[in-house]
């Protein structure tokens, strides 16, 4: 995965406000398979992940001043690549 796709979310987090099928794009990679190749703990990387049909949720999770919210990639499939 990398900055630019476009993914969807594989299952619902209601104490987050996404839901399954729900759009993101990933605007930032936190830590990915070039910085641990094996993955940690089965999680094959980390990024922050805007939802521009969810814009109330960025409001109130965001983290540091990033376009997104921290999310693991195990919980998105990729949709296709904008760009």
């Amino acid at each position: 995965m990398k900055v630019g796709d476009l993914v969807q979310l594989k299952k619902d987090m209601p104490q987050l406000g996404i839901f399954k099928g729900d759009f993101a794009i990933l605007t930032k990679v936190d830590w990915d398979e070039r910085d641990y190749p094996r993955g940690i703990s089965g999680i094959t990387g980390r990024g922050f992940f805007f939802f521009p049909d969810r814009l109330h949720v960025h409001e109130k999770f965001r983290r540091e001043d990033t376009l997104g919210i921290m999310l693991v990639y195990n919980d998105f499939e990729e949709f296709s690549e904008i760009g």
